[in-house]
């Protein structure tokens, strides 16, 4: 992880997609229509009652445009710091984060945060617009801050970030090692 944050720090950022089905049904069957939010009730005769609103949230909200709000949740471990330090090789700094899976979010999610607030949200959108397109690992990815697992399939629009990122990543990069090694 560590690996990726550091040697491809450029390219740093960005699972399924929402896919809408017919209904299938003969003339005997009353079709309630059926979104993420919303629980259809059906009484116990043939006549279909209005959708009620669970208040349940769409399960795989589209991604494309969303911003990365800051980041708010687990920092580094202690022991990630001094696992890092005691590094010299871009597998041992791996293992590192490999161990602690949320300083990898923390770095990921806070850089991004800071680059697209720096500018780089047209170019965040472009991968996150990929993303919904992309296999489910890599909507995931993008969600949780484990970017490696979308890169390739975002190829182009992780490029497009890294080139905006390369303007204002060392400010950037020092907030998030500040915010995440706290």
């Amino acid at each position: 992880m560590l690996r990726f944050l550091f040697a491809a720090l450029p390219v740093l950022l960005a699972s399924g997609c929402y896919t809408s089905f017919e209904i299938e049904t003969d003339a005997d069957t009353p079709v309630v229509p059926r979104d993420a939010g919303v629980t259809p009730v059906v009484d116990s005769g043939d006549t279909p009652v209005e959708p009620v609103d669970a208040g349940i949230d769409d399960p795989d909200p589209a991604l494309c445009g969303t911003m990365v709000p800051p980041y708010d949740g687990p920092g580094c471990r202690d022991d990630t710091l001094d696992c890092l330090m005691s590094c010299d090789t871009d597998d041992c700094q791996s293992r590192c984060f490999d161990a602690d899976p949320d300083c990898g979010s923390c770095l990921n999610l806070s850089i991004v945060h800071c680059g697209n607030r720096e500018g780089c949200q047209p170019a965040w959108d472009e991968i996150t617009c990929c993303a919904d397109e992309a296999s489910p690992a890599c909507r995931a990815g993008i969600v949780s801050g484990d970017f490696e697992a979308c890169v390739m399939e975002c190829l182009e629009p992780f490029d497009l970030w890294g080139s905006c990122f390369e303007r204002v990543g060392d400010a950037c990069t020092m907030e998030a090692v500040g915010g995440c090694f706290r």
